[in-house]
């Protein structure tokens, strides 16, 4: 769950548009290990974490492309880490990163003065929301 709190506090003090597009690139990036710790085929919310995995990687590969992404965003392989607890627990805080990423990445398209840039905060929204609507319902909010 650290990995998803300290990728909301980064992705919240991001000021100016590359540092949206990294904060954004790395959350959808630590949300996979956490979304793949939850991937138990006996576990209830089997599909509902094996799909937003999907969501989670084509929105850091949206982000991936943009124009204005710092050099310096991680583009390595995802290197092992814990995920967290319960499923419920994992299912709200990947619900709580998602809105913020909606939320950041809008705006972020709103100001973006590059096509480029601005089809990557749209796409990787829209890959947050997704995100945010399976992740609400595992966790019934």
């Amino acid at each position: 769950m650290d990995r998803v709190a300290a990728a909301s506090v980064r992705l919240e003090r991001a000021d100016d548009l590359p540092a949206i597009l990294e904060a954004a690139f790395d959350a959808f990036d630590d949300m996979l290990p956490v979304i793949e710790a939850q991937q138990d085929p006996a576990g209830g919310a089997f599909t509902t974490f094996v799909m937003s995995a999907a969501f989670a990687a084509n929105g850091r590969d949206a982000v991936l492309f943009a124009p204005s992404l710092p050099p310096s965003a991680s583009r390595g392989p995802i290197a092992d880490r814990p995920g967290c607890g319960s499923a419920l627990e994992a299912a709200t805080a990947l619900a709580g990163l998602g809105r913020l990423l909606d939320l950041r990445l809008t705006g972020a398209a709103a100001q973006a003065v590059s096509p480029g840039d601005r089809r990557a905060c749209i796409d990787g929204a829209r890959q947050a929301r997704r995100l945010v609507s399976l992740m609400a319902g595992a966790a019934g909010q």
